[in-house]
């Protein structure tokens, strides 16, 4: 993978179109009947063609248990009361034990990724969370090396789906465990 990092100094590596959020994420799950899509910004529902920026998709309808933020310098994927933060590592300094507590952290570099990578990644997790039951999140301390102020750990994700096959997928220092 490279490591290059592919963004200027002061753009934030998750800052979106809505182009692209259709295209690469929300498009992805256009022949899946187990996704009911809704786009939001400012918790104000809107069409995809909507000139307002998307904020938040939801995945399962008014249901709000599998939904994506969409920040600029974070993006976060909400599995039930489950938050797993992808946070741009340009703003990882700005970010304290407070705000990352209780939540799963992905500390792999982001900024060396394209957005469709990045939007092509939160597909993929999603598309392992869709009918998630029950979620439990292990973590174990890890040391810091990306010079944040909030401590890192590595976590494992465990999902308890309906209609899944056992699977495992890794991101860095993220694990989840599909369990059927």
């Amino acid at each position: 993978m490279r490591m290059k990092d592919l963004y200027q100094e002061t753009d934030w590596c998750m800052k979106f179109t809505n182009e692209e959020i259709l295209k690469y994420f929300i498009n992805s799950f256009d022949n899946n009947s187990d996704v009911d899509i809704r786009i939001l910004s400012d918790d104000e529902e809107i069409s995809k063609d909507s000139n307002k920026n998307i904020e938040t998709v939801c995945l399962d309808g008014e249901k709000q248990e599998l939904f994506v933020d969409f920040l600029k310098c974070q993006t976060s994927i909400f599995i039930m009361d489950t938050e797993i933060m992808f946070i741009d590592d340009k703003a990882k300094k700005n970010y304290t034990s407070s705000d990352t507590a209780y939540n799963v952290v992905y500390e792999g570099n982001l900024r060396c990724m394209t957005h469709k990578e990045i939007l092509e990644m939160f597909v993929e997790i999603i598309n392992c969370c869709i009918g998630t039951y029950e979620v439990y999140v292990e973590e174990k301390k890890i040391d810091n090396h990306n010079n944040s102020s909030y401590e890192t750990f590595k976590y494992e994700i465990n999902l308890k789906v309906n209609k899944a096959k056992k699977k495992k997928l890794n991101y860095n220092n993220i694990c989840i465990n599909i369990m059927g």
